[in-house]
């Protein structure tokens, strides 16, 4: 599948902090997954939203 995807990402305001943070942004790792449970994820990233993308799309 070919294509752009694109999506809405709702912030509940009760769950995000407030503008006057130390930390600036959060980024994801799954380093420390990997160290502590020795998980790695079995799909990829762009082939697990590929396949999202074609369910949402449906058949």
């Amino acid at each position: 599948m070919e294509g752009k995807l694109e999506f809405t990402i709702i912030k509940d305001k009760g769950r995000f902090r407030t503008e006057n943070r130390e930390t600036q942004r959060l980024v994801a790792s799954e380093t420390r997954a990997k160290e502590m449970m020795n998980w790695k994820a079995q799909t990829p990233l762009k082939e697990g939203l590929d396949k999202t993308a074609g369910w949402i799309q449906g058949p």
